[in-house]
């Protein structure tokens, strides 16, 4: 017996809450296939235009999309806490645990995903990044 995928769970069902995640999805231009059970993986991304280091973040998800879908999958991005050294005093160290509570929260709440693929830029939110991947139980 195969277990069913979160995504099948989320978006499959065909009562109302199946009904209202499809056409939530589908509202934000997403295709009708994108909902046919294939794996979603969300793409946790820390771009942000503040934050020199993640500047080029966006073009990273972009490319991960792609490949999300040529593998077959169904790929969400959602943004996480940006922490800029230039734009945080005294230093963005101390917010790092800031970060891994809210990416940890974020991915948790996306109870449709399978997988998740982090972003970051710089060193010190790495550490953050890995503290959320490490601390997530999502069942």
């Amino acid at each position: 017996m195969t277990k069913k995928r979160r995504s099948q769970n989320w978006y499959g069902k065909l009562d109302e809450n199946g009904c209202i995640h499809r056409s939530w999805t589908k509202n934000q231009g997403f295709p009708d296939h994108a909902c046919d059970g294939r794996p979603a993986i969300g793409i946790c991304t820390t771009f942000s235009e503040l934050t020199p280091c993640n500047s080029g973040l966006r073009d990273l998800a972009e490319g991960g999309k792609r490949g999300v879908c040529e593998a077959g999958g169904f790929p969400l991005e959602y943004p996480v806490k940006s922490l800029g050294e230039t734009q945080m005093k005294p230093t963005a160290m101390l917010f790092r645990n800031l970060l891994a509570m809210g990416a940890q929260e974020s991915t948790r709440a996306a109870w449709s995903s399978e997988a998740q693929l982090c972003q970051d830029g710089c060193r010190s939110r790495i550490v953050g990044q890995s503290r959320r991947g490490s601390g997530i139980s999502c069942r």
